[in-house]
Parts: C-alpha cells; structure tokens; sequence
C-alpha cells in the first residue's frame, strides 16, 4: 500500500527485521540469524509450532528454528539471554516460503515457559502461533482455592452440543467478557431437548462454589441451567453413560447480563 509507509518502510502487520551486511557489505553467514523471545501465555506442554508468512512475498526468512525453556518465576530479558540460560531445540532449522503458514510438529514432552523463534537471515514474520497443553505449576496451586474450570488452568472443552456462533472455549477462557461474542452462543433451538457442554476440569477436586456468567447476553442468554458432575475416565465412554453423572447445581433460572454465583456441597 503506497500510503502505508512509514521512516522505517512499508508498515507491515507482523514482525519484521532489518537487512543483514556481514562486514564490508557483504551478505551474512549461514549462521546469522535474527530472534525473539516469547514469554507463553500459560506455561505447558508444545504439541505443534505455525510460523505464518502471510504477506512477506519477498522479504519473507530464508529458514527458521526454534528452541524452548522452562524458567520459573519472571526472568528478564539479560537473564533470558545469558550464557548460563539453558535452550532446548524443538524444531529444527526447516526453510520457509513466502506468504505461507508453516507448521511444525514438536515431539518433547517437557513443560515450557519460553519460546525463542530464530529466523535465517533476516526478513518477516506474521504471526507465530504455539499449540499444547496447559500444565500450571502445582506450587502455585497448593493450599487455595483455584477455578478448576478454567483454561488457564490446565481445563479444556471435552464435547458440546452445538457452536454455531461461538467456539465453547470462550467459557473458560481468561478475563471477564468484553462483549457477546466472547461467550459462547448456540443456534436457536427448534426441537426438544437442550444445548450441554462438558469441561474436562484441571483436576480432580472438590467443587464449592459455581459461577454462570450471561454478561452481554440480554434476550437470549438461557432461560435455566444445571450442573452435573463425572468423577472417570471420558476416554472409556463414560461421558455418554446418563447415569455416571451426578447432579451438582439442580435446575436454576438465570437473568439476562448477570453473574450468577452459588455455593454447591462437592
């Protein structure tokens, strides 16, 4: 875009960094690289690296790496980038295309609190996603009272009934809703029955207080809702046995854009 430029050049929606010169002019090594250091979200175990290109067409990296950390506490970048700090790679150097999503499998089975994306030599990411499960520190858990419902946390989405609008996700992810469809909205029911979702919790534990949030939700948050409870393994077909779950929170009436809180013997 002609209009899109800035003292630095086109304005780009991704990280891009400057052009390399190895001494006197020349073009850079095989080894010089540019990098970033990602604090993640929540510390867990990485599953999967994409490292989205869209829109680099010719200043796109030649190649990529990645390696990854595990820090406890709040580390800074000196300390981050220290000689004595340990990295692991996780993915090998692997060449990249242009305006591309490149996704790379990652096989360690290790809890990782940082990420670290080197890129050969220079040139543009777009975005940089990184996928696995959430495995909160257990020391920060122990002795309080904790959501275990929440992403955060190490929860996740087992089954639903129905997403139409929304991913169910947004129910047990971080933060208050900002606005409706930050939650999770089904398609108009038009025949018997009722629309179920089911969380896989972080752990096992004792359940004594349940929050029902329809904030934004005015005219069609749910007229009632319930709350049951499974203490098995869903992997062997419990999830579908009716009769392996137990009632927690018997049949309320909610109110449009409201948090609902009640206290439940677990």
């Amino acid at each position: 875009m002609p209009e899109a430029y800035d003292a630095k050049g086109q304005v780009y929606d991704g990280w891009e960094t400057r052009r390399r010169r190895g001494p006197g002019g020349t073009l850079p090594d095989d080894t010089a690289r540019d990098w970033v250091i990602v604090r993640l979200g929540v510390p867990g175990v990485v599953r999967s690296i994409e490292v989205d290109t869209a829109f680099f067409t010719g200043n796109y990296p030649q190649a990529c790496s990645a390696d990854a950390s595990s820090a406890s506490g709040y580390p800074t970048p000196e300390e981050l980038t220290a000689e004595a700090h340990r990295w692991q790679e996780i993915v090998p150097r692997a060449l990249l295309t242009g305006d591309a999503r490149h996704a790379f499998k990652v096989n360690s089975g290790r809890r990782f609190t940082h990420i670290r994306l080197n890129i050969f030599p220079d040139g543009g990411v777009a975005r940089l996603h990184v996928h696995g499960e959430v495995v909160p520190d257990p020391a920060m858990l122990e002795g309080l009272s904790v959501d275990l419902a929440a992403l955060e946390n190490g929860a996740d989405i087992a089954a639903r009934s129905d997403q139409f609008y929304s991913s169910p996700r947004n129910v047990i992810s971080p933060g208050l809703s900002r606005v409706m469809g930050e939650g999770w909205e089904t398609r108009r029911r038009r025949r018997p029955g009722y629309e179920w979702l089911v969380v896989r919790l972080a752990g096992r534990g004792v359940v004594r207080l349940a929050e029902i949030d329809t904030s934004w939700y005015r005219g069609n948050q749910p007229d009632f809702a319930s709350l049951q409870t499974l203490d098995g393994d869903p992997a062997g077909g419990s999830l579908a046995d009716e009769s392996a779950w137990r009632d927690l929170l018997p049949r309320v009436r909610l109110l449009p854009d409201t948090l609902h809180r009640f206290r439940v013997d677990g």
